[in-house]
């Protein structure tokens, strides 16, 4: 089920054995209407049993911190999220996809955004912690999860996706929907390697998504990526920084 506590990220709450798999926070602001929509849904704080984190970024890391210590949850994560989880402050080399993507997260972090920095309270390491290296296939399953966890970078090095049996992928921002005046086509508005969001789209492809899961926009076809690959090259204007 999806959860968007009035924030601009879908945070997805997938059930699993002695509770729930939450994939993504919001920012740290979103935290009380996190709780207050979840359980509405019928999802306490103590229910959530894991947290897997996409990525690094504000916007998905935001209330990690305080969910973990108020829920005793596990974290997923990858290797490469810290030193940033813990120091609470992101990696800071990202390129806008186009010049439209630019003015439009410069407006929003403008006016919406009280950090300009992008930092969020930091999330430290802890012995229940699960760290991801590459693709891991048998750690979902364990939990009563059918799916596998996908090593994705593109958008950032940390990126992972999760991917069901039944073809639904989670992938953080690896993909979007939002934006189409910006003609992003599902491509996110701002990426370290566009060329390694391609390959990702490639291999969730190839390993069976039907329908993609994003953490901005709803969801979508996977087909829709391959479309794009064949429409769309590579525009290699990258007109500012993160």
């Amino acid at each position: 089920m999806t959860v968007r506590a009035g924030g601009v990220t879908n945070s997805y709450l997938l059930p699993c054995t002695g509770g729930y798999l939450l994939i993504d926070t919001g920012y740290d602001k979103d935290y009380d209407a996190f709780i207050l929509e979840s359980g509405t849904k019928g999802v306490g704080i103590a229910d959530i049993r894991f947290l897997l984190l996409t990525h690094h970024h504000d916007d998905h890391s935001g209330f990690a911190a305080r969910l973990l210590r108020e829920s005793g949850a596990t974290l997923i994560v990858h290797e490469k999220a810290f030193p940033f989880l813990s120091e609470g402050k992101p990696e800071m080399r990202m390129k806008p996809l186009n010049r439209c993507t630019l003015a439009a997260f410069t407006v929003f972090a403008a006016l919406f955004k009280n950090d300009k920095t992008h930092g969020f309270p930091p999330v430290e390491a802890n012995t229940r912690m699960r760290i991801i290296r590459g693709d891991d296939a048998e750690f979902l399953k364990g939990i009563g999860v059918e799916g596998m966890i996908l090593s994705t970078p593109g958008h950032t090095d940390d990126s992972i996706s999760v991917l069901l049996a039944n073809g639904n992928a989670f992938v953080g921002d690896l993909a979007m929907d939002m934006l189409g005046i910006c003609g992003c086509a599902h491509r996110p508005i701002y990426a370290n390697d566009y060329g390694q969001v391609y390959q990702g789209w490639k291999r969730l492809s190839g390993r069976g998504a039907k329908k993609i899961f994003p953490s901005h926009g709803d969801p979508f076809d996977a087909a829709s990526l391959l479309e794009t690959m064949k429409e769309k090259p590579l525009d290699s204007e990258a007109p500012g920084g993160f």
